[in-house]
């Protein structure tokens, strides 16, 4: 420029709007100052130019002058000069502190997260703090630190500054075990000035997905690393991992082994878990989530925030909340749905946030489909499940037991019982199982295959089982009788209770259970139980010590329907039946041996009885009146204060005082029913009548069960008084009896504590049988009689 070169300048020098027009003017038509706090023109672009591109240029320019420039449509176009914001950015040392307080809180969690199922020696070191620190919190800042770099190198590339993510600690809740709420920025990402929807929404799905994409990855290591079994202390946390990673984990590790893995899941699982379901979340579209800005960025601001699409979101946040149990007690999904309905409330119809300068130039189609993609396969892969934490009230159920048959047939001699032993729990647990009682007769155990498990003696085997696992247990048997056992119930002895399977002769008619005899010594009746698969008419053929059938035809024959039915046998008066348990009946041409079984009767007078180490009346062990089942329940209760038992206040004691052999006086009610556990799991039961407690018998046959059949040998008998009364003791001669008479004393007296020897001398013909009785008037009557038969 020359010397005599005059730059002409206005007389008056410009204010801002009329400087920022001048700008605006080098770029595009300014058609007029529409006014406005902040400076606002009508513009139109220039012949052959975008206004998109020239929106561009003009934010280039005014970058150094802390402005910026954003689009709106008109007739043609509205653009308004936004000034920068300032003091936005927080001060380092509250970031420093959130993440401070984030990491206590993380590493607590972790710690109570994995304090019930930690293997020994722990994930990475002994102690706990550290290994939570070292296998939770540390992954778990390291994944969060490498999204916050991704998402602003991306926000610096389309020209915004971002900050970075800092953890937002949370205290640690059983519905929210996580330590964080989640992450977040200051300034925030939606009050940050963005060129244009695509630099939004790529920028806002950048951490959501690194954080989905690390937590899978994580999900997988964890568990590949997770052992088969980890001790548990007590109810442990379990997780139900995403979609994908469940989908994943039971192909590659079966559906037990994940419900165990995620029992006790390795800490890069519990990590993997949490990034997912914050990750998750935060691409829901709910304003100032990341999701909210990426639903904005690919239908825009006006759109996303119409009061229609405001409403729909909001239909579909309370129909979520409907399938995912939130309306139906508290959890994890509660407080998701609150925050999210009340975002969606309150900020759902602003328009003036996030700020994105070119709104109206779109989303590319690319970027579009790209986004779409990306979602649908987010929120399909990480979908959580209705439930991601519970905890499990079974992690320690007892075992299981169960048969393979109800009942088991003797077939060719041989017969096979197949016990399962199932652990439902979560923990390794100890099984035992043995036989503790079987078939009436002879049969022997030719073969017994335990399993994993160990044989420990002849009938029984004991073992280990592994959480959510079954194992079989087989005991062949051979029978070793040339007669039928009727169906009996083998009873197995597995832990603390017992159960029962049924053995069946191979025929279509054959007896159930034992002799039960009807208690009535004047007209002895014993019956037992058939099971008849087909109607038939079969021969019984007769059986000694002159009995006769019941329901029988002239030639011995009965009918018999299909079903349940019943044979019984009639004997001689005085005749208990007892010795059916050692003879052979026959059904048909099939023989069957079985058990004879009568009820038991005590006679206690209301003074009671003394109980002592001759055990006259019951054992030193437990006694319980009225008590159902066998005694394994019952414990050790302790023995009788004061040496005075008085039953009816004090139903089950121990028989015996522990350090001493001190009598005890017991006393029951009568009608009431004691059982004696001498034999825990076949306890005999006694019903009590009120009356003296007479011992019958001499030196070691000595018994104060004298009620009943008894036999009288070389003529005479030994009974016992230890009441303080005397007793008389009434004669009487059966008159259902045919043959003579028995000699014997008419004025017996039974003096108190005495023992009497009484003579009594059966005819030399006949069957002769004696018994006794005490009848409603608490006499004691001998009653006996001869069969001339």
């Amino acid at each position: 420029m020359s010397k005599d070169e005059v730059i002409p300048v206005h007389s008056k020098s410009w204010n801002n709007r009329e400087l920022m027009k001048r700008i605006l003017s080098r770029y595009c038509n300014v058609i007029e100052d529409v006014g406005g706090r902040s400076p606002t023109y009508l513009v139109a672009e220039k012949e052959n130019d975008d206004i998109h591109d020239v929106l561009k240029s003009i934010n280039q320019h005014l970058v150094p002058l802390g402005y910026s420039a954003r689009l709106y449509p008109d007739d043609p176009w509205i653009i308004q000069l936004i000034p920068d914001p300032l003091m936005q950015w927080p001060s380092p040392r509250f970031v420093l502190t959130m993440w401070i307080l984030s990491m206590l809180t993380t590493a607590y969690a972790g710690e109570k997260w994995m304090s019930d199922a930690r293997p020994s020696g722990g994930w990475f070191v002994e102690n706990a703090a550290l290994d939570a620190l070292v296998g939770y919190t540390l992954p778990l800042f390291g994944v969060l630190i490498i999204a916050s770099f991704i998402q602003k190198n991306i926000a610096r590339k389309n020209g915004v500054n971002l900050p970075h993510l800092f953890p937002i600690p949370s205290p640690v809740m059983m519905w929210w075990p996580f330590g964080i709420f989640g992450f977040a920025s200051l300034p925030r990402s939606d009050a940050r000035l963005w060129p244009d929807r695509s630099s939004m929404g790529n920028t806002a799905l950048s951490v959501p997905l690194m954080m989905i994409t690390s937590g899978m990855v994580l999900c997988f290591i964890g568990l590949k690393l997770t052992p088969d079994v980890v001790p548990l202390a007590s109810s442990p946390l379990i997780i139900d991992l995403p979609l994908l990673m469940n989908l994943i984990g039971l192909s590659v590790e079966g559906e037990t082994m994940m419900i165990l893995k995620s029992a006790w899941a390795h800490p890069f699982t519990r990590v993997g878990m949490t990034l997912t379901f914050i990750g998750w979340i935060s691409l829901l579209p709910i304003p100032t989530l990341p999701g909210g800005r990426i639903l904005i960025a690919r239908m825009g601001i006006l759109e996303a925030r119409s009061g229609s699409t405001q409403v729909m979101l909001l239909m579909v946040v309370l129909l979520f909340a409907f399938l995912f149990g939130a309306f139906s007690s508290w959890g994890i999904w509660v407080p998701v749905v609150a925050l999210s309905a009340s975002l969606l409330i309150t900020k759902g119809n602003d328009p003036r946030l996030p700020v994105v300068l070119d709104d109206f130039k779109g989303l590319p189609d690319k970027d579009h489909r790209r986004l779409g993609i990306i979602l649908f396969m987010a929120f399909m892969f990480a979908l959580p499940s209705q439930i991601p934490f519970s905890e499990n009230e079974m992690w320690d159920e007892d075992i299981s037991w169960s048969l393979e048959e109800d009942y088991l047939v003797i077939e060719d001699g041989s017969f096979t019982q197949v016990l399962e032993v199932t652990n439902p729990s979560l923990i390794v647990q100890d099984w035992k199982v043995s036989l503790q009682s079987g078939s009436y007769g002879d049969y022997y155990l030719s073969s017994l295959d335990c399993g994993d498990g160990i044989e420990s003696s002849d009938n029984s085997c004991s073992g280990k089982v592994d959480p959510l696992d079954s194992m079989d247990i087989t005991f062949n048997f051979e029978w070793n009788e040339s007669w039928n056992t009727t169906a009996i119930d083998f009873i197995w002895n597995v832990g603390d209770e017992l159960i029962k399977s049924q053995v069946i002769p191979d025929q279509d008619i054959y007896p159930v259970g034992v002799w039960n005899f009807n208690g009535d010594l004047d007209d002895p009746e014993s019956c037992i139980d058939l099971e008849v698969e087909e109607s038939d008419t079969i021969k019984l053929a007769s059986i000694n010590h002159y009995t006769s059938w019941d329901n029988v035809d002239s030639e011995g024959n009965v009918s018999l329907a299909e079903g349940s039915s019943e044979i019984c046998l009639n004997g001689l008066s005085g005749d208990d039946m007892s010795w059916l348990s050692d003879e052979l009946f026959y059904l048909g041409n099939v023989s069957y041996k079985a058990d004879y079984q009568s009820e038991n009767f005590v006679t206690i007078p209301e003074t009671g009885v003394v109980l002592d180490g001759d055990e006259l009346m019951f054992s030193q062990s437990v006694l319980a009146l009225n008590h159902d089942g066998d005694c394994s329940s019952m414990g050790t209760p302790s023995a009788p204060k004061d040496n005075t038992w008085n039953m009816s206040i004090y139903p089950v004691q121990m028989n015996k005082y522990e350090d001493s052999n001190e009598s005890i006086l017991l006393l029951a009610p009568a009608g009431g029913v004691i059982t004696d556990c001498q034999s825990e799991y076949s306890p005999e039961r006694y019903t009590v009548l009120e009356g003296p407690a007479l011992i019958l018998g001499e030196g070691e046959d000595r018994s104060q069960h004298w009620l009943g059949f008894f036999e009288i040998e070389d003529d005479q008998f030994v009974i016992e008084n230890p009441s303080s009364e005397d007793i008389s003791l009434n004669i009487e001669f059966e008159i259902f009896g045919n043959g003579s008479q028995w000699t014997i004393s008419n004025s017996i007296v039974l003096q108190s504590n005495q023992t009497t020897t009484v003579t009594a001398i059966a005819p030399e013909s006949g069957i002769s049988f004696s018994w006794f009785e005490l009848n409603d008037d608490g006499e004691v009557i001998l009653h006996l009689v001869n069969h001339g038969v």
